[in-house]
């Protein structure tokens, strides 16, 4: 039968790790075929002694550190100590149900070589705002149009969250990029795809993440996303697709319509894109309003044009800062560790 090598790298992690290796343990797939890799990167909180403790009828359980702390260098750590046919990432922060593992299996010996399924956003049950919070992060508008938010049908696609890979494939391609501390996969997913790999969506195939719980960790994480893709602008620039920088053609067009309605002393013309801003982000509200059935949460909602336009900003202006910033970055970064 087909064995496994179950990766997860994680810092500081320790509030949530134990729900993951929980939902491990719960696996129906057989255990002696599962080889768990656990990662910590340099963590304060306890993290690695929850790894380090972490027992079970296992093949085996490595328990690894990972002293360069970013998930590139975690999973070029991680991977060449993998055993199984195939290698499952997860996220500390995900949850797993207990067929997860057996679908992924299923699914590849069908004959595939990379395969995921939909990554579905989770959230404290009770919280108003959490749920106002996942409706600006699941919705098309806020997020994004990745399939693995909100596809059902199995088709092959450009990314994959939470995905599984034949080993072979990164023997073929080599190593994580690991000067890209955020946009690691984005890089890695277009070598594969230029090495021929196709990647394929299952909808058997079900994971699930923790919204941020906060405004203030959404907003830090968007700005990161936005800063890293400028970035890797300068490393592979072709790993994105026009979609990764709308939040950047967004505040351009701020930018270049606040100075012409200044240079040409119409303010008017400044009016232009907040106006066709503001009439997309009302139909996106409308659309996750109609979506949601508790009247609290619906009444929250109210608030997602807010939202919307914060998480685009900073995600935006990332992207700009990184931009200026990215020839001085990529001259102190070096070469990377790996050959394109």
């Amino acid at each position: 039968m087909t064995s496994v090598s179950f990766i997860i790298i994680a810092r500081n992690a320790a509030h949530c790790l134990g729900d993951l290796l929980g939902d491990l343990t719960a696996q129906d797939y057989p255990h002696d075929l599962i080889q768990v890799v656990l990662a910590d990167s340099m963590s304060e909180d306890g993290t690695y002694d929850i790894m380090n403790n972490f027992d079970g009828d296992f093949s085996e359980i490595l328990s690894l550190k990972n002293k360069g702390v970013t998930l590139p260098c975690g999973w070029n750590v991680a991977i060449p100590q993998c055993t199984g046919d195939i290698l499952v990432r997860l996220d500390a922060h995900s949850r797993i149900d207990s067929d997860f593992i057996s679908n992924v299996v299923h699914c590849m010996d069908s004959g595939e070589n990379i395969v995921g399924g939909q990554r579905v956003s989770i959230f404290e049950c009770g919280s108003v705002w959490r749920a106002v919070l996942s409706h600006a992060e699941c919705s098309p508008f806020g997020s994004g149009i990745a399939a693995y938010r909100r596809e059902h049908r199995r088709e092959y696609v450009k990314t994959l969250a939470h995905a599984a890979y034949r080993r072979e494939v990164f023997e073929q391609v080599g190593p994580y990029d690991e000067r890209l501390s955020r946009t690691e996969d984005n890089e890695m997913h277009y070598r594969m795809r230029q090495a021929g790999y196709k990647f394929c969506l299952c909808p058997e195939i079900v994971s699930y993440h923790h919204v941020r719980s906060s405004l203030r960790t959404m907003l830090k994480q968007k700005y990161g996303n936005g800063y890293w893709i400028g970035l890797t602008v300068g490393v592979s620039p072709f790993c994105f697709s026009l979609y990764n920088f709308v939040p950047l053609l967004f505040v351009l067009s701020l930018i270049l319509v606040t100075v012409a309605a200044l240079i040409l002393h119409l303010p008017i013309i400044a009016s232009i894109v907040p106006a066709a801003y503001l009439l997309a982000s009302a139909a996106a509200t409308a659309a996750e309003m109609a979506k949601e059935k508790d009247v609290k949460v619906k009444f929250g909602c109210l608030i997602l044009p807010v939202l919307f336009f914060m998480m685009h900003l900073v995600y935006g202006a990332g992207t700009l800062i990184a931009l200026v910033y990215m020839p001085i970055w990529k001259y102190k970064a070096g070469d990377g560790n790996h050959e394109h």
